[in-house]
């Protein structure tokens, strides 16, 4: 072992050769902790004040031992001198810092710049250690504090809370926690009372109570205090209300009293008063309902209220298989003998409302007709070219009568009768619709006292907002969740979490009016274009995994299982093209070069329309930086509620509604349908489908017409979409797996919702 002396000189030697090299000793960037660990010895006068870097000292317990204790040489190994060993006399050292010292030095240092992410890096590093660190504790501690003081000033309040809860969880007993907690706590009430999240807002004050008993009797009582009388006046206001005969106001103040304040003397009795008189159903949307509601009928908020507004001729049947339709207006049938006919036979004690009359035959003859009759509003192409005709029977059932036998001829008598629905519309703004029961449109009368007497469908900028309001209890219900969403709620005492039983398959929509877009190689340029997969795994289910949400090769919904009957027609044998921008940039070339008979075309800039939808606005987003980077100049088209993307727009981003795809396939692709144009191919494939003898043959036959879809690209197949919605326990009578969310209505019950705390 070298004496002291030695170790000396081949400090001073490393020293000037680090010089002559023209450069201070080595400062390494990288946190201390991440460094490659070391002690720090400091030398008396006598040794020119030295500070050496060593490797780990070999101390009982990483303890310096006190003054007393330090006899003899201290061995020692620089750490730029690996494998040297040197004795040092314990009285020539002066201070000795060990390598969690430093580190913890370091940390402080972090501390007092406010960088306080940092330093806990250094903090978790160190609490690792064994044995504890001396000074750790009391870092952690000090860093916590000074934190809170800067969150507090700068006015994040959740922060500071969660903090301090750190904090006290660490050392309850700290000087100046407790009113530190108090003044968080009731900044943070007053904030969420200004947001009306009154269940926060008690919570808050029943933790400062229950963790520091004395704020009961002052700051606790003061804001539980202006909890109540706010209560209070709501109180009287719905009381007044009642009196008056204005229920729905009524409804409301109860349900804000409640909110308020649970407990309230009267409350419960006054709202179950209310409540049995006008049962009241508020139901969370992101999809407002249009003014004027567009076709395709596959808009989501169309679909949504249908069901409330009028009453379909046929609707598949909840939870049953496969070509099962019933009917609200009355008795289906297939009469014997007649594959190409379909029989309805209307319920007795049908009543049109306004003015008031019986429902007739007459009104079902008209409606249909008027479905098959050109430049009438409710035309639909598709339908007028299978109808034979409409007739009374010998029974007094209205008969229809396609071109050809119809194996689902049902399916095409899902369309609306026209103002014939359970409920009217009495108000709407974009921020609200209200629809109110009708007296007896349908002969069998919904269940007594709690049918809902008024539904209110309240508008939120996402599915987050409209959870919130639903934990809340401003709402019992939200219409649909995004799938980054999901995780936010669940099924259990309070909730459940329903899917819908179709999917709803997500595609572009190619406009047939511009010229460019008819140029069928590069609608298979844009699909090599698009990251499929990856826009839909990672923009919209956020690296979950939801069942039957899935990249499609076509345009029908594809079965989640073998055992799945509603996937009869996708055909399985058709592979969903691969994302490669390579051969889609060099197909978007040719497109070009064909579209304009030139060698070196212009660029081409396309405009791809999208519903107001937090879901489609991902998605498109996504899908225009990729068409970009294959040389198509992209321009986003938002488009409003009530609005219609009209014919300025090439690509339109759409969710198909395919119940049934025996009849849906002609709407989609045939003449006249959705995509606006028909190929001799898929003419061909649609005339052999209507040909089919039983299902199993027209699936196979609509695995043909999915073969030719996939090969001519009418619409460019993005996804699936399995899409849920959630309901508070108090609303009964919701069924399982509906196709959409209004479905059964009649028999729906909603009980009287008192907040939990």
């Amino acid at each position: 072992m070298q004496p002291l002396r030695q170790l000396l000189l081949a400090f001073a030697a490393f020293v000037l050769v680090v010089a002559l090299r023209g450069g201070a000793l080595a400062q390494n960037s990288d946190p201390i902790y991440l460094r490659s660990p070391f002690d720090e010895i400091t030398l008396d006068e006598n040794n020119n004040n030295a500070v050496l870097k060593v490797q780990p000292l070999n101390l009982p317990g990483r303890k310096v031992p006190a003054p007393a204790d330090r006899k003899g040489d201290l061995e020692i190994e620089l750490v730029e001198q690996a494998g040297q060993r040197f004795a040092v006399a314990w009285g020539a050292v002066v201070k000795v810092r060990l390598f969690e010292e430093l580190v913890l030095a370091e940390a402080n240092e972090r501390v007092q710049e406010g960088r306080f992410d940092e330093a806990y890096a250094y903090f978790r590093f160190l609490e690792a250690k064994s044995p504890p660190v001396t000074g750790l504790k009391d870092a952690i501690e000090n860093c916590l504090w000074t934190q809170i003081g800067e969150t507090f000033k700068a006015g994040r309040q959740d922060e500071a809370m969660a903090l301090l809860a750190e904090l006290s969880n660490r050392n309850p007993q700290r000087t100046g926690l407790s009113k530190a907690y108090e003044r968080v706590s009731i900044e943070l009430a007053k904030s969420r009372i200004a947001d009306e999240n009154y269940r926060a807002v008690r919570k808050l004050l029943s933790n400062l109570a229950a963790r520091y008993p004395d704020t009961k009797e002052t700051s606790v009582a003061e804001l539980e205090t202006m909890l109540k009388q706010k209560a209070a006046a709501l109180l009287a206001e719905s009381k007044a209300n009642l009196a008056a005969g204005k229920l729905r106001e009524a409804h409301e103040a109860a349900g804000k009293m409640l909110e308020i304040w649970p407990t309230i003397e009267e409350g419960k009795e006054l709202a179950a008063q209310v409540h049995q008189k006008f049962p009241l159903l508020s139901v969370g949307v992101i999809s407002p309902l249009p003014a004027a509601p567009q076709k395709p009928s596959d808009d989501w908020a169309a679909v949504r209220s249908s069901p409330l507004l009028e009453r379909s001729f046929a609707e598949p049947a909840v939870g049953q298989s496969p070509g099962k339709y019933l009917s609200a207006l009355g008795e289906l049938s297939r009469p014997k003998g007649k594959a190409n006919q379909v029989a309805l036979k209307l319920k007795e004690g049908l009543k049109w409302q306004e003015p008031p009359r019986n429902l007739s035959s007459q009104d079902v003859i008209r409606t249909l007709f008027a479905a098959a009759t050109p430049q009438t509003p409710e035309y639909d192409e598709s339908f007028a070219k299978v109808l034979s005709g409409v007739e009374v029977g010998t029974e007094g059932e209205v008969r229809i009568e396609f071109v050809h036998a119809q194996l689902r001829g049902e399916a095409w008598l899902n369309r609306p009768l026209p103002g014939f629905g359970p409920y009217k519309i009495a108000t709407a703004t974009p921020k609200s619709v209200s629809y109110l029961r009708q007296a007896s449109s349908l002969a069998v009368e919904a269940p007594a006292g709690v049918h809902p007497s008024e539904i209110i469908e309240r508008t939120y900028p996402d599915s987050a907002a409209a959870i919130l309001a639903l934990r809340r209890g401003e709402v019992n219900m939200v219409d649909r969740i995004s799938p980054w969403d999901l995780p936010r709620i669940s099924s259990g005492e309070e909730f459940t979490v329903e899917r819908y039983a179709l999917p709803r398959v997500c595609v572009l929509v190619p406009n047939p009016k511009h010229p460019l877009l008819a140029n069928r190689t590069l609608r298979r340029a844009m699909l090599f274009a698009i990251d499929r997969e990856s826009i839909l795994r990672h923009g919209l289910l956020t690296e979950q995994s939801i069942e039957g949400c899935e990249v499609i090769s076509g345009p029908f919904p594809k079965p989640t299982s073998k055992e799945d009957p509603r996937g009869g027609g996708y055909n399985a044998q058709v592979e969903v093209r691969p994302y490669d921008p390579a051969v889609a940039s060099v197909l978007v070339a040719v497109a070009l070069q064909e579209a304009s008979g030139s060698a070196a075309p212009p660029a081409a800039s396309i405009t791809l329309a999208f519903p107001a939808d937090p879901m489609a606005r991902i998605a498109c987003e996504s899908i225009a930086r990729q068409l970009e980077l294959v040389g198509l100049q992209v321009k986003l088209q938002e488009v409003q509620p009530g609005q219609s993307a009209g014919d300025g727009y090439d690509l339109l981003y759409t969710e198909l509604v395919m119940q049934e795809p025996l009849v849906d396939a002609w709407r989609l692709l045939g003449p006249g349908g959705t995509t606006g144009q028909c190929s001799a191919a898929m003419l061909l494939a649609l005339r052999s489908l209507e040909e089919a003898k039983d299902i199993k043959q027209a699936e196979l036959r609509l695995e043909q017409v999915h073969r030719v879809a996939a090969a001519e690209l009418p619409v460019l197949p993005l996804w699936q979409i399995v899409s849920h919605f959630a309901y508070h326990k108090s609303v009964k009578g919701v069924p399982q797996r509906p196709y959409h969310l209004y479905q059964g209505i009649e028999q729906w019950q909603v009980e009287l919702r008192v907040p939990s705390e």
